[in-house]
């Protein structure tokens, strides 16, 4: 497998700060250079998160492709009183898409997918309707599907009865959620109107896994480049 770079994506992972929870306020973890005076400044910054029961938050600032300030403050749980440190693990959430996306263009770069071909050419299964959607439509939210909680919510129960909450509540496998979704018709024609689309982007993962072969958390790194991900893990 080789590794290739988008510019794009790296800088983003980069850049990237994250949240959690806190309850006491620990000192703040800076493993900045020399702990230099635009650290101190960035601390002034974010200094409320160091107080009493806030959030906490990791941030690393990058100059002309420098490190010039990382550093962690607060704490990563509030159960457990764990502090934060600069390299902290965060739940990424929907960021994930802009490397689902990464990952689709490597493939198509590859020839192992056409994104003008309709998505049943790699996903037979799926509702007629849907079947005859270029894969393009998928990558830019005009597909004419939204969340899962639109469309699925209402008829999927959890073990108490209860609509399953989807996010961080939820205990689908991936082939559950797929056999529960794989028969959702669009409700809307494909580029009538731009519709943010949970479903769309777990479908194009699915993609992905079928012409590569290899779970999406493995074909997915090779979108990392120089950036690394050497920690990380898949929900």
């Amino acid at each position: 497998m080789r590794l290739r770079f988008l510019p794009l994506i790296c800088s983003f992972a980069l850049t990237l700060a994250g949240c959690g929870s806190t309850q006491e306020s620990p000192s703040v973890v800076d493993s900045s250079p020399g702990f230099s005076q635009e650290s101190r400044q960035v601390n002034v910054l974010f200094d409320a998160y160091t107080q009493g029961r806030q959030p906490g938050c990791a941030v690393a600032v990058v100059d002309e492709g420098k490190v010039v300030h990382k550093a962690a403050y607060g704490h990563a749980s509030l159960d457990h009183s764990v502090p934060l440190n600069a390299d902290s693990m965060f739940r990424v959430a929907s960021l994930s898409k802009q490397f689902t996306a990464a990952a689709l263009a490597l493939a198509a770069e590859d020839g192992l997918v056409d994104l003008d071909a309709p998505i049943g050419r790699y996903l037979p299964n799926l509702h007629p309707r849907t079947r005859q959607i270029p894969l393009r439509f998928f990558l830019t939210h005009t597909a004419g599907f939204a969340g899962f909680e639109e469309s699925l919510q209402p008829h999927v129960k959890g073990i108490t009865g209860e609509p399953v909450t989807f996010g961080t509540g939820d205990y689908l496998t991936p082939d559950e959620l797929y056999e529960l979704s794989r028969l959702t018709a669009p409700m809307s024609d494909p580029g009538e109107r731009f519709t943010y689309s949970n479903m769309s982007y777990f479908w194009l993962g699915r993609v992905i896994e079928r012409v590569t072969d290899e779970p999406l958390r493995q074909y997915s790194p090779q979108t990392a480049g120089p950036c690394g991900h050497a920690s990380q893990f898949h929900q």
